[in-house]
């Protein structure tokens, strides 16, 4: 039985950015440790996270057998405005 303190926390894990989408809901990971890993979304989150596009920043729980390999815990919200399509509407919001 594994102990509580070896677990990784809900929403923790290492800061990262999506490099890559591969096949199969796996993603190649840059880590700002420095280095890479191959990760897939947690299972509680892949309805949340139907898709992560390369350059979405994340939060990586590392396996501690295979520190190449790991798990999605968490996708930072994306900043900015949200994109609307233009409607060719002057300033007043006349056509």
């Amino acid at each position: 039985m594994a102990d509580d303190s070896e677990a990784a926390p809900r929403g923790g894990g290492v800061p990262g950015r999506v490099a890559e989408s591969l096949p199969n809901a796996l993603y190649r990971v840059d880590l700002e440790s420095g280095g890479s890993v191959l990760a897939h979304v947690e299972i509680g989150l892949r309805q949340l996270i139907p898709r992560l596009i390369p350059g979405d920043r994340v939060e990586v729980a590392v396996s501690p057998y295979d520190s190449s390999r790991g798990r999605i815990v968490s996708r930072a919200r994306r900043s900015g405005p949200v994109a609307r399509p233009s409607m060719d509407r002057d300033e007043d919001g006349e056509r």
